[in-house]
């Protein structure tokens, strides 16, 4: 896991070294339903997506075949005017 600032946002990006990811499955991997599973609803990393941009945040992947994967969220260091309660 690897912390990190640039400007006004904060990341937090989470790597493996498993095989990696096949390169038409990471295009979908956000994509409800799509599940690589026999069993599950494929929804998981989508819900996650919808959950950063809520926050005004980003999510990415990176993968190399036989090095590993590496999720990245980047989320604003401070809330957006609108959505502060006076």
């Amino acid at each position: 896991m690897r912390l990190g600032r640039r400007g006004r946002r904060v990341s937090v990006s989470i790597t493996d070294d498993g095989p990696g990811i096949e390169p038409e499955i990471e295009r979908s991997l956000f994509s409800p339903f799509f599940t690589t599973k026999k069993s599950g609803a494929g929804l998981g990393l989508f819900i996650c997506r919808e959950i950063v941009l809520a926050h005004h945040g980003r999510i990415s992947v990176a993968s190399k075949r036989g090095q590993g994967t590496r999720f990245t969220v980047s989320l604003p260091l401070h809330a957006h005017p609108e959505d502060q309660t006076p």
